[in-house]
C-alpha cells in the first residue's frame, strides 16, 4: 500500500517585488504550487490577479498575457509591491484552508525599509487577511501611530473564490488607487 503524504512542506516562498518607491504592498497568503513552480506571483492562469490589475490601472488589454517581467514593471511603476504574509508553511495542494506550520515573512522590516508604503492590500479575507491578522494584528489597529498604514481587506483573486464577479472584484480593488503613484 502506498502512503500518500497529506501535507507537503513548502520552504521559502517568493522574494518581494518592489520598485524604488512603493506606496502599496499587496500581500497574498503564500504562493500556489503553480506560482512556486513558475517562480511568479499569481502564476496560476486561472487566478484573476493580473486581469484585475489590468482593469484597475487601465493597462493595455493584453496586459494579463504580457511577459511576467513586463507585468511586474507596469505595477512597480504605479508604486505597487507584491509579497506574501507567509515565508513558509505546510499545505495540501494550494488551498489556503489547509495551511499549517506557518512562518511569517518579515513584513515589519520590509515596511521600515520602504517608508513610502501607505497601504497594505490584503488579497483575500481567509487567506492573506487571516494570516496577516494572526501575525501582524498590531498593524491593523486604527490610526496606528507607528505606521499610519491603511489596511485594505480585498476580495481574493484566487480561482477558488467565486463569490463575486470579475468586474465587482476589480471595482473593490480600485480602492488602492488613491495610495498609488500619481501621474507627474
Amino acid at each position: 500500500m502506498t502512503h500518500i503524504q497529506e501535507n507537503m512542506f513548502f520552504g521559502s516562498g517568493l522574494e518581494p517585488v518592489s520598485g524604488p518607491q512603493p506606496f502599496v504592498l499587496v500581500l497574498g497568503s503564500y504562493p500556489s504550487e503553480q506560482s512556486l513552480q513558475r517562480h511568479q506571483y499569481y502564476g496560476n492562469p486561472r487566478n484573476q490577479f493580473w486581469k484585475i490589475m489590468g482593469m484597475v490601472f487601465s493597462f493595455p488589454t493584453d496586459f494579463p498575457e504580457s511577459p511576467y517581467p513586463e507585468r511586474l514593471n507596469y505595477l512597480t511603476e504605479q508604486g505597487i509591491s507584491i509579497w506574501d504574509v507567509l515565508e513558509s508553511c505546510s499545505r495540501k495542494g494550494s488551498s489556503d484552508s489547509s495551511i499549517g506550520n506557518a512562518t511569517p515573512n518579515d513584513i515589519r522590516t520590509f515596511l521600515k525599509e520602504n517608508p513610502s508604503i501607505r497601504c497594505i492590500a490584503l488579497n483575500g479575507k481567509t487567506g492573506a487577511g487571516h494570516w496577516f491578522k494572526r501575525y501582524f494584528s498590531d498593524l491593523t489597529e486604527p490610526k496606528n501611530t507607528d505606521t499610519d498604514l491603511i489596511i485594505l481587506q480585498l476580495p481574493s483573486t484566487s480561482p477558488a473564490y467565486a463569490g463575486m464577479s470579475l468586474n465587482d472584484k476589480a471595482e473593490v480593488w480600485r480602492g488602492i488607487l488613491p495610495f498609488c503613484r500619481t501621474p507627474e
